[in-house]
C-alpha cells in the first residue's frame, strides 16, 4: 500500500524521497484541476508531513500549503481568462499562432497578430482597434491606445467589442 508499511505511523516513513515523490503526486495542479484528492489521500499527506517536518512545524506546513493554494488559484485564473476571454484559437498571415478574443481570420487582416503595431495608424493592437472606441469600452484605464497595453488587456477590451457589438465592428470580418 504505502512505503514501509502502516500509513498511520511516523516509523513508517524510512526516507525523505519517498516522502518527496509521495508530496509531489498530491500537490500537483493536474489533480486538483480534476477535483480534490480524496479525503483520505490528504490525510495521509498530513500525517507524512508531521513525520518529516516533526510535531513543532506546523507554521511550515501551513505555509506550504499556502503557497500551494495560491499557484493553484493563479494558475485557475489564467485558464479561465483563456476560456472565457480568449476563446479563438488560430494562425494569423505573420505566423503568431494562440488563442485570440475574436476569429484569427480578422485578427490577420487587422494586423497579422503583431501585438504593437505603430505605422501612424489610427487603430492598434493586434485587435486593430481605434482610439475612441478603445476608450469607450475602458481601454483608457491600461494605456491611451491599444498598442500600448499588454496583450491581456487588448483582449479583454476586444473580448467586450466583440460581445457587444459583435463581428460589424471591425472591417476585416
Amino acid at each position: 500500500m504505502f512505503p514501509g508499511g502502516s500509513p498511520n505511523s511516523c516509523a513508517s516513513y524510512t526516507t525523505a524521497k519517498e516522502f518527496r515523490e509521495f508530496s509531489a503526486k498530491v500537490w500537483t495542479l493536474s489533480r486538483w484541476e480534476r477535483g480534490m484528492p480524496k479525503r483520505r489521500t490528504l490525510q495521509i499527506q498530513r500525517d507524512r508531513v508531521h513525520c518529516s517536518a516533526g510535531p513543532h512545524h506546523r507554521e511550515a506546513i501551513r505555509e506550504r500549503w499556502r503557497a500551494d493554494r495560491s499557484a493553484f488559484f493563479h494558475h485557475r485564473e489564467r485558464m479561465l481568462f483563456r476560456v472565457r476571454v480568449t476563446p479563438y484559437y488560430g494562425c494569423t498571415k505573420l505566423g503568431v499562432c494562440g488563442w485570440w478574443a475574436i476569429p484569427a481570420y480578422i485578427v490577420s487582416c487587422e494586423s497579422g497578430g503583431d501585438w504593437t503595431p505603430d505605422a501612424g495608424l489610427t487603430y492598434g493592437g493586434a485587435y486593430g482597434i481605434i482610439v475612441p472606441t478603445w476608450h469607450d469600452y475602458g481601454g483608457g484605464a491600461f494605456a491611451s491606445q491599444a498598442n500600448y497595453a499588454e496583450p491581456d488587456e487588448q483582449s479583454r477590451i476586444a473580448h467586450r467589442i466583440w460581445t457587444d457589438v459583435g463581428p460589424s465592428a471591425w472591417a476585416c470580418a
